[in-house]
């Protein structure tokens, strides 16, 4: 789908409060904001189990934008696969809350998986944020400094790569046994693909992100069902070699 303006895929304005439930948004494209999804003008809406990938847009939120007073609200969604010059996967610029999402593999200038800008405020909990990237800075999470003023940014039970992250607020608040380990997706796609809607993100066995490794003992991410770890085949005098 694309769009001319903002929000290609789906569009929230003007006070919209509506619930969005498994869902996949993908391929779409808009010239100005919310490659995939936009959402503007006091509108709340509510996102659950829904897969944003594969979009873009010319500006900021290849994925998804929040923006001029609205409020976004994503449970257990995936984000992978989108770019924009800001914010790749999400420009979070009013007050988003992410409970057990993944953000991985997104492309952009500036905040390949989230770009943070004046007032916004993000909560993030029980989440993956991992293997974006950024041309400039922030490949995992960009905060405008702007954001000391009033906004917060709470991270909570999420596995999240801190070398990417470019807090010039200084306003990023680690609580509640992250994980700063690689996440052991099953087949990413890789943020160098982004746009694309390629990519399996579910969780390899004994990923950090399964109850059973990490201090939290919560699932992080949306899907619990793991990919087993694939098994190197070797024929016996390959084996007996390894002991000459």
């Amino acid at each position: 789908v694309q769009h001319d303006l903002s929000g290609a895929g789906l569009m929230f304005r003007l006070g919209a409060s509506a619930t969005v439930r498994n869902c996949i948004i993908e391929n779409c494209f808009s010239e100005f904001t919310g490659g995939g999804i936009g959402v503007e003008f006091a509108s709340n809406p509510r996102f659950e189990h829904v897969t944003v990938r594969g979009c873009r847009a010319d500006i900021q939120g290849g994925g998804i934008t929040v923006e001029t007073l609205g409020l976004g609200e994503f449970v257990d969604c995936v984000i992978t696969g989108n770019s924009a010059p800001n914010g790749g996967g999400l420009a979070a610029h009013e007050n988003t809350t992410l409970q057990g999402c993944v953000i991985a593999d997104n492309s952009a200038v500036r905040g390949g998986g989230i770009d943070m800008s004046f007032p916004a405020s993000i909560t993030i909990q029980n989440s993956i944020l991992w293997n974006n990237c950024a041309s400039d800075s922030g490949a995992q999470v960009y905060v405008d400094p702007a954001i000391s003023l009033s906004g917060f940014v709470q991270i909570a039970c999420s596995a999240i790569d801190t070398l990417g992250i470019r807090d010039l607020g200084g306003v990023i608040e680690f609580q509640q046994s992250n994980v700063f380990d690689d996440p052991q997706f099953c087949l990413p796609a890789g943020c160098g693909q982004a746009p694309t809607s390629a990519g399996q993100y579910t969780l390899r066995e004994g990923s950090p992100c399964l109850p059973a490794g990490n201090a939290c003992n919560q699932l992080m991410g949306p899907n619990p069902n793991a990919c087993s770890t694939p098994v190197d085949k070797r024929s016996i005098s390959q084996v007996k070699s390894l002991f000459r």
